[in-house]
């Protein structure tokens, strides 16, 4: 505690000069009386400090009289009668000796200095454990801030220790002995008080408010909200709209926490006639077609209106038609009326000698005369009926162009001269024989070219006779003529013999036309003839379709007939599940990188397939299937080849097969080859590779070896039989299709609930018994 000092205390300045010369006199003797012994003294605190004396000020007197004191106490003699008080009085540091350190603290007093904090925290000149052993009990401060309460207690001053808590769950309280209590922010939960918040937390010292509590109830008939006066949520009752689960009543509100129903009825109204309107508690709204009632589709351009299945209002259409092609015929949907509108449509007029006729005011009109002029100055050009008709002129001079002929004339229509009187062919191949205006012939020297190559020999010009004679065989595979007019790309073939002549490709005599049977006569010069194959003979048509032939055609709807005259009959071509070419189905197949299968696995393979390994009958097609695997995913350094369906059955044949039986009249060899490819057993594949030999997409054969493989099969067809339009009355319809039954016009329209026939020929709508699945008698004929 502070103590309140006397007024003596204070000197003046030059009483306090005369003290510290005093002092200073003294400060010798002060040092020789220092020592070690102690008095056992009971200290005091003095009024003025360091007044040992007496006489209410401190001052060199005093600094003597404690110096002699000090002697006293050293020599265990009485103390000076300076000394009032006795040596207690001398024990200014109260640590119960009288020493030099007390001689020292009355020279402070002396001079007017301050103690040290560590002697007198509270700044009253007096050493504070002289206060506390003159004051028991009294308030101290004891200088350690983790302390409070100090009190003097046995001469010391002592304080309670500092618990250090503000009460704030956001802090956490610690001790420094300078600074005293310290508060450190914490992070975690808090409770701020408020029930409706939830979860508080701690954030920089300061309990936040967490998030309003969610008091929903799920309960539209009650408010929800959370009230602190409370502690929590409540739920009062409202009256809001809400709804009673039944969708015929509206006005639904809420009371006394429950949804009442309204007390109106919903009005169900679609504003169709055609349907049944009402409300039904557990679906709402209904509208039910009210079907073969009368109603008015508000179209004149139909009659007998009736409401369909659909719940649609529709009526027959109003026919408009007055046979002439050189009008438009329209109903007109506000009056009814029909309307009949010219146009400028291509027509014929029944003249065979006009040309590009049209229609004009409602009729057809004659177009251009037909020009008739056939070039020819030997027949009289004319247009008649039928059309051009050109009629030999009779005999009269004409120019044939031959200047080797002579009066030349019309005859029969054709103009030809008289040939001269000496031939100009000298029977010799190296000559160019003519025939020259001014009379007489010319032979000219021409033997590059002049002789054609006799089988496979290579003939040539004797310089001497002018006629052909052998000069050496053809090299392999050369051009030739094996003196068949019904085969083509002759070539030089290699056998055990030499080389020989062979016909490459036949002559191709196919009409597509799958029932003829077609062949090239050889002792007609090559002409094509096709006989008619009986009638009934199965047959394919374009599009793969199974059917038989009739009079030289391929009916597929015979096949397809189910002798039902309402339906109609047709076949679709199978859909094929690889690549499609040329009207075949072709589909590759492949093993993993190194292992394929052989010639002979690959051409079962096939034949489960449903077809062969393919043929190759043309550079086309040749490039189709290698492409294939070019275009595959597959790594064409490990598929240099791929087998196709031609094998060597020596002996006895000695040549090629494909295995689909189509004749092998077509090769694309690759350089230098076949080779071996007369060995016994030997395959044809094509050559995919990496460019190794340099004939990519050629042929090479193999032996053996396994590898991918192409199949073909033919395309195939399916039957349909689907019903159709009646040419009169309406008729059962349940696809989009072509007319039928002879109504070329009508459309196939949609029955639903598979009723029994259509409304009309071209409208969705249907009317009969549902379930039914015939036409009654509307098909009949």
């Amino acid at each position: 505690m502070i103590l309140t000092k006397s007024a003596r205390w204070n000197r003046s300045a030059g009483h306090n000069k005369v003290t510290a010369h005093r002092i200073f006199g003294f400060f010798a003797t002060y040092l020789l009386l220092s020592t070690v012994w102690c008095y056992t003294a009971t200290g005091a605190c003095l009024n003025p400090p360091g007044d040992v004396t007496g006489e209410q000020t401190t001052s060199v007197l005093d600094v003597q009289c404690q110096i002699l004191s000090v002697l006293a106490a050293i020599s265990e003699t009485k103390a000076p009668p300076c000394l009032v008080g006795g040596f207690s009085a001398g024990d200014h540091n109260c640590d119960g000796e009288v020493n030099t350190t007390d001689i020292l603290l009355v020279i402070t007093f002396a001079l007017g200095g301050t103690l040290s904090p560590e002697l007198d925290t509270n700044g009253d000149g007096c050493v504070d454990v002289c206060y506390c052993v003159a004051n028991p009990g009294a308030s101290c401060d004891d200088l350690d801030g983790c302390t409070t309460n100090d009190r003097c207690t046995n001469g010391t001053c002592f304080g309670v220790p500092n618990t250090c808590n503000d009460n704030n769950p956001c802090t956490e309280g610690s001790c420094d002995a300078a600074a005293g209590c310290v508060y450190a922010p914490v992070f975690g939960p808090c409770e701020d008080g408020n029930p409706c918040t939830t979860p508080d937390f701690c954030d920089s010292g300061v309990c936040v408010a967490g998030p309003t509590m969610e008091c929903a109830d799920g309960d539209f008939c009650t408010d929800d909200e959370c009230s602190p006066t409370f502690g929590g949520c409540v739920h009062p009752y409202n009256t809001a709209p809400c709804s009673d689960g039944n969708p015929c009543t509206t006005g639904d509100v809420c009371a006394s926490g429950q949804c009442v129903s309204g007390t109106t009825t919903l009005a169900c109204n679609d504003g169709n006639p055609c349907t049944n309107d009402s409300c039904n508690p557990a679906v709402g709204c209904q509208f039910v077609p009210a079907i073969a009632k009368p109603c008015n589709d508000n179209n004149l351009c139909t009659l007998s209106d009736i409401c369909v299945t659909t719940g649609a209002c529709l009526g027959q259409p109003k026919i408009c038609d007055d046979s002439n092609l050189c009008t438009t015929d329209t109903c007109n949907t506000a009056s009814g009326a029909c309307t009949f509108t010219n146009n400028t449509l291509n027509c014929d007029d029944g003249d065979d000698c006009t040309v590009k006729d049209g229609c004009g005011k409602g009729a057809c009109l004659p177009g251009l005369p037909k020009v008739c002029n056939d070039n020819n100055v030997c027949t009289n050009d004319v247009c008649g009926k039928g059309g051009c008709i050109f009629t030999p002129t009779g005999i009269k001079p004409c120019d044939d162009g031959n200047s080797c002929t002579f009066q030349d004339q019309c005859t029969n229509g054709i103009c030809a001269g008289i040939p001269a009187a000496s031939p100009c062919d000298d029977g010799k191949p190296c000559t160019l024989d003519s025939c020259l205006s001014t009379g007489g012939c010319l032979h000219a020297y021409a033997p590059v070219g002049a002789c054609p190559d006799e089988g496979c020999w290579d003939m040539g010009c004797d310089d001497v006779t002018y006629l052909c004679e052998p000069k050496g065989y053809l090299d392999a595979f050369a051009p030739c003529d094996d003196g068949d007019p019904c085969t083509l790309k002759s070539h030089c073939q290699p056998s055990f013999l030499g080389l020989s002549c062979e016909g490459n490709t036949p002559k191709n005599c196919d009409d597509d036309n799958p029932c003829t049977k077609d062949q090239c006569n050889s002792a007609l010069d090559g002409v094509c003839q096709s006989v008619l194959e009986p009638n009934g003979t199965p047959c394919l048509n374009a599009s793969g379709c199974l059917g038989q032939c009739v009079t030289g055609s391929c009916n597929s709807a015979l096949a397809c007939d189910d002798s039902n005259a309402c339906t109609a009959d047709y076949c679709e071509p199978e859909k094929c599940d690889g690549k499609e070419f040329q009207g075949g189905c072709y589909k590759i197949f492949d093993g993993t990188i190194y292992v394929g299968k052989t010639w002979g696995q690959a051409e079962e393979a096939c034949q489960t397939w449903g077809g062969h390994l393919t043929s190759v009958t043309s550079d086309a097609e040749n490039d189709f299937v290698a492409n294939l695997l070019k275009n595959g995913p597959y790594v064409l350094e490990f598929r240099p080849f791929l087998h196709i369906g031609a094998i060597n059955y020596l002996p006895p044949q000695g040549k090629f097969q494909w295995t689909d039986g189509q004749p092998f009249n077509f090769v694309k060899w690759a350089a230098n080859l076949p080779g071996n490819a007369f060995e016994p057993g030997r395959t044809i594949a094509i050559w995919v590779g990496t460019g190794v030999l340099g004939d990519e997409e050629h042929w090479t054969t193999v032996s053996g070896a396994k590898g991918p493989y192409v199949c073909e099969r033919p395309a195939q067809g399916w039957c349909y039989n689907n019903p159709q339009c009646a040419s009169e009355k309406p008729a059962c319809n349940l696809i989009h299709g072509a007319g039928g039954c002879n109504d070329v016009g009508c459309e196939w329209c949609v029955c639903r609930q598979n009723a029994a026939c259509c409304l009309s020929s071209w409208e969705a709508g249907c009317i009969g018994l549902a379930g039914s699945d015939s036409c009654s008698s509307y098909c009949g004929d």
